[in-house]
């Protein structure tokens, strides 16, 4: 493993309790975009996903499911539409 790849996952472990729900939202816009990029690489890139699917995932790390969400449309990870999502690659 990369010093690089330790380190981000070091950084990752702050945000989660040990049982791997999130604890919350950062505040600072750089570990928030950290974050959501790693929130986003649990959907498959390139596929529609269904919102119950998505809210499924994202209920499953954090209490408030609906502004994880939003927080991955407003920051680019997931566009919308009718209902249905997208992540947006890398």
């Amino acid at each position: 493993m990369s010093p690089d790849a330790d380190a981000g996952r070091q950084a990752l472990r702050r945000f989660f309790s040990p049982d791997g729900r999130l604890l919350d939202l950062p505040d600072r816009h750089s570990r928030r975009r950290f974050l959501l990029a790693h929130v986003a690489r649990r959907l498959e890139p390139g596929r529609d996903h269904d919102w119950r699917e998505v809210d499924e995932l994202l209920r499953e790390i954090h209490h408030d499911h609906a502004a994880l969400r939003r927080a991955l449309v407003d920051e680019g990870f997931l566009v919308r539409a009718d209902d249905v999502y997208r992540r947006i690659a890398p």
